[in-house]
């Protein structure tokens, strides 16, 4: 079984290898603001994020689901993919 320190070298991690980081792991979920646009919420969201990773040195993650079931994540790559459509965004602090 890998440690914590080998999977945060890899640039793809499943679901259950990410719940290995407990409670070092912080979810960030896409949702608007009342009258706010598509865009600037996704610009706000990721001001967050980055504000985060600044603050906590971690590593962000995207959630990557399967072309069939789009209601789960079924890999977590590494970075800030935007061409997706789960919008869930989770930060390894390390």
């Amino acid at each position: 079984m890998a440690t914590q320190a080998e999977l945060a070298k890899r640039d793809m991690l499943t679901p259950s290898e990410l719940k290995r980081f407990g409670n070092k792991v912080h979810h960030f979920e896409f949702h608007r603001q009342e009258g706010e646009g598509f865009v600037e919420a996704k610009q706000r969201l990721f001001r967050e994020i980055e504000a985060f990773v600044a603050s906590s040195g971690g590593q962000l993650y995207t959630g990557i689901h399967s072309e069939n079931d789009w209601s789960r994540e079924h890999w977590w790559m590494k970075g800030g993919h935007l061409v997706n459509r789960t919008l869930n965004f989770v930060v390894i602090q390390s």
